[in-house]
């Protein structure tokens, strides 16, 4: 990872290939068969699945993955977090039976009339202790995964944080976030269990899939998110920002997402990079507070031309101030990350992103 701003530079690269528990800082990608602009489960579900089966996983997937807990699924619910609510061995039958996507303020969520937090369990079996997973999670406005009682991922919530604490605000209930947890050892029974946090907003939202991922697949897009936090700038905390990815000899490929409207002039740094080019990438106009950014590159330059496998850079830029006659460029990062590697990079904890994620499932 590369932070530049102004003078001076941080460089720091971290490989996950099979994430430890409570080693996951993830916020926010939506899977690569769901909209990006989509909301509820619109191209989750996985086509056959049983979406209220509480306890087996299914195959089913073309590309070989075994789906364990589909999108959409019979969870189950409580307003409490007893004691030992995480592992398998808790006895959730006086909890509620909710269909997700599950909430209060969303149109398309299953009501869930209790104020604050949502404690969620699913119970699913398998022996997959050789394949990773892949956790992708719809949550408003963060939420913390655990599997048989370790934790195995955070979402728009900072590492070790009680509760909200580090949350960013943001309208991103709408996007499903991606994670890779280590596999639990055996069987099972195992259980997937998940709290949802509330921050100062009423609404709440929430929805999961969590699947193996064939690795012998063909990869078809790398899913990159990145959760952004105000640098004290004059117009803060709004902000325009661009995420996009250049190949190793610094050439850009393609932009993937750009926020900004006629603003986006401020982006300095992705202005000289790209020519202003955001052919097929994600817009957005001037973001108004500061939330979670999910973006999917579908290995194509901005041609539409599929690019050689190798090693590429996730590039970010954010601006919270003008930027465009003569002033230093906003703040500046870059991840590298390899095509041929199947893993999750994850870096947190810079000047003016939460954390930094590239998945390559």
């Amino acid at each position: 990872m590369q932070l530049t701003r102004g003078i001076g530079s941080l460089s720091c690269v971290l490989w996950i290939a099979g994430c430890e528990p409570g080693g996951i800082s993830v916020s926010e990608p939506q899977p690569p068969d769901a909209p990006l602009a989509g909301s509820s489960d619109d191209g989750m579900a996985d086509g056959g699945l049983d979406q209220g089966d509480d306890t087996e996983g299914d195959t089913g997937g073309e590309d070989g993955s075994v789906t364990l807990v589909p999108a959409g699924s019979t969870w189950r619910v409580s307003a409490t977090p007893d004691p030992g609510w995480t592992t398998a061995s808790f006895d959730d039958g006086a909890w509620a039976e909710l269909a997700a996507p599950i909430g209060r303020g969303y149109d398309d969520a299953t009501e869930w009339g209790s104020d604050g937090p949502v404690y969620l369990r699913h119970v699913f079996s398998g022996d997959f202790t050789s394949a990773p997973l892949e956790l992708r999670v719809r949550r408003d406005d963060a939420a913390i995964a655990y599997i048989d009682g370790e934790e195995v991922a955070r979402f728009n919530v900072a590492p070790d944080a009680p509760m909200v604490a580090g949350e960013v605000e943001g309208s991103d209930g709408s996007d499903y976030f991606v994670a890779s947890p280590t596999p639990p050892p055996g069987e099972g029974p195992h259980v997937l269990a998940i709290e949802v946090l509330q921050g100062a907003n009423p609404d709440l939202v929430f929805d999961a899939r969590l699947r193996t991922i064939d690795t012998a697949a063909p990869l078809e897009s790398v899913l990159i998110t990145v959760r952004t936090r105000s640098y004290e700038g004059m117009f803060a905390p709004a902000n325009v920002g661009s995420i996009w990815i250049e190949d190793m000899a610094g050439n850009f490929v393609r932009t993937v997402s750009v926020w900004g409207g006629v603003r986006r002039e401020h982006l300095v740094s992705w202005n000289a990079s790209s020519s202003d080019n955001r052919v097929d990438a994600v817009t957005a106009a001037t973001a108004e507070a500061h939330h979670s950014w999910l973006a999917e590159w579908d290995l194509r330059d901005a041609d539409g031309v599929e690019v050689v496998p190798g090693v590429y850079t996730a590039r970010f830029e954010l601006v919270e101030e003008n930027a465009n006659e003569g002033e230093p460029p906003g703040p500046n990062a870059s991840v590298s990350f390899s095509t041929a590697s199947r893993g999750q990079v994850t870096v947190g904890g810079v000047e003016f992103l939460e954390d930094i994620v590239v998945f390559v499932p």
